[in-house]
């Protein structure tokens, strides 16, 4: 992927400079998601843009794992405060991210992900709409454990390819080769036929790593950051209306 996201500048003493603003004042620790009212304080010189991702995938696959992973939830995904099962409604969670782009700009990005069950979008007509209202970019989800996942977004995105906006598609519970049913074939054919870069997880389902690499986040966020600033490169018009909305 050429990316204009500066991929290690998170790691940087200006990258841990600009996390500590989004950190908990008093643990200190990482605190990505913040609540309605809540902003995190940052200099006026970074660049704020904001989008809303509706997050589409078959149950699971590991949507609200990923969410978990992205905003730093790991122990909510594996506490009780989550009902065992698919996501019975909508769950709308706010991250924030910041990257550096083209070696120069600082951009905040602050991503609202919108993540809801298949049986609830199924069963309630109402769920869909919403999820998809001023949505502009649409993350796709699929498990390289479950085949079915994968022909699902496969379909997916054949009936969205004349529909603007941008996809990014995600494959989850990547490395567990006992498992396997998405081979790296069907990955590269998917890349290939509709032109998108597919990322590569390995985090299990309750939302802990695999490999144990802390850097696993980091590297999603900063791919689902890189595609939108792409996206609204190429469509600020679309960009505008739905995206920062």
């Amino acid at each position: 992927m050429n990316s204009v996201i500066d991929l290690g500048w998170h790691q940087t003493e200006e990258g841990q400079g600009a996390l500590a603003h989004l950190r908990d004042p008093i643990t200190g620790a990482p605190k990505r998601i913040f609540g309605i009212l809540e902003k995190p304080s940052i200099p006026p010189s970074f660049n704020q843009v904001k989008y809303k991702l509706g997050i589409i995938g078959k149950s699971g696959v590991g949507k609200t794992a990923l969410v978990c992973l992205l905003s730093n939830q790991r122990e909510f995904a594996t506490s009780s405060q989550i009902p065992p099962g698919e996501t019975p409604g909508v769950r709308v969670t706010t991250v924030y991210w910041p990257a550096k782009i083209n070696k120069s700009q600082i951009y905040l990005f602050q991503l609202e992900l919108w993540d809801s069950g298949e049986t609830a979008t199924r069963k309630y007509n109402h769920i869909l709409p919403v999820v998809r209202q001023n949505t502009s970019v649409f993350v796709y989800v699929f498990s390289f454990t479950d085949k079915s996942s994968y022909d699902d977004i496969e379909s997916q995105l054949v009936r969205r390819s004349n529909t603007p906006g941008c996809a990014i598609v995600i494959g989850t519970k990547y490395g567990l080769q006992s498992d396997v049913q998405v081979t790296q074939a069907d990955v590269a054919r998917l890349e290939t036929k509709f032109k998108v870069s597919v990322l590569r997880l390995l985090y299990h389902q309750s939302g802990q790593q695999k490999s144990g690499n802390p850097n696993e986040a980091a590297f999603a966020l900063n791919f689902i950051c890189d595609q939108l600033y792409a996206y609204s490169q190429d469509n600020p018009k679309d960009d505008q209306q739905k995206s920062k909305a």
